[in-house]
């Protein structure tokens, strides 16, 4: 399984094994330079002195609602304002709302459609903050976002819902939880974290160590190995005879 809320749609008799996924954490080390972190700004048109959400992935017709919580949430926080820019990745299929993300994006998003890996791991540390927009429900509870690994091991605060991996981060500690996922919510959030170089220093630290701890392959390798021959070793004693 590769997020442990799904143990329970497996019946109880089947073997389970929680297979997460690995990444590489010194790639994705936070740190940028404040000079060439201005450059790169400047190279992408995004505003330096705004403080920067960054969201790789793309919009279909399953998160488009979600994400555009997350559009209204800069709005908002623009509004009361708190300078904040989203830098996006990914490509959109979701044409039944194409006209709101674009009158939303005029000002306040950068989306940069799909970059290649290098770039995309500088784009990543660019970062005050990532938001994984959402709730608690059938889509996130039993799904794992391929991007949340790479947003805790790249060591910046992150706001996502209590769902899948959101289970088994501390509120406040090692995240930000949302419970009811809206536009207003999430501002409120990111306000937190941009407000408070304590708590986004605390939860961009044990972010991290999450990430280190258990998005390692070698050790999803071995735990698979070993889950392996212990079911094996199970099966062949259920099937041995009785003398």
């Amino acid at each position: 399984m590769i997020v442990d809320t799904l143990r329970a749609l497996v019946h109880d008799n089947l073997p389970a094994h929680l297979l997460e996924p690995g990444i590489d954490t010194s790639l994705l080390a936070p740190g940028f330079d404040p000079s060439d972190r201005r450059e790169f700004c400047l190279k992408l048109g995004v505003p330096s002195d705004a403080r920067i959400i960054v969201y790789t992935g793309n919009i279909h017709a399953a998160n488009a609602e979600e994400m555009l919580a997350l559009y209204n949430a800069i709005h908002i926080l623009n509004r009361r304002g708190t300078k904040v820019h989203l830098i996006r990745t990914g490509t959109d299929w979701c044409p039944g709302f194409n006209y709101e993300f674009e009158r939303l994006s005029r000002r306040y998003v950068t989306h940069l459609g799909f970059v290649d890996r290098c770039r995309l791991v500088e784009i990543l540390k660019l970062a005050d903050v990532f938001v994984q927009p959402g709730r608690a429900g059938e889509f996130n509870d039993y799904r794992l976002p391929s991007k949340l690994p790479e947003f805790l091991a790249s060591g910046h605060p992150l706001i996502l819902p209590a769902a899948n991996v959101g289970l088994r981060l501390r509120d406040g500690t090692d995240a930000l939880l949302l419970r009811r996922g809206d536009a207003t919510e999430i501002a409120d959030r990111v306000a937190d974290v941009l407000s408070d170089h304590e708590l986004a220093d605390r939860l961009g630290r044990n972010a991290r160590s999450f990430a280190v701890e258990n998005f390692n392959w070698q050790r999803s390798a071995m735990g698979l190995e070993n889950f392996y021959h212990a079911t094996l070793a199970a099966r062949r004693e259920q099937r041995r005879p009785v003398a």
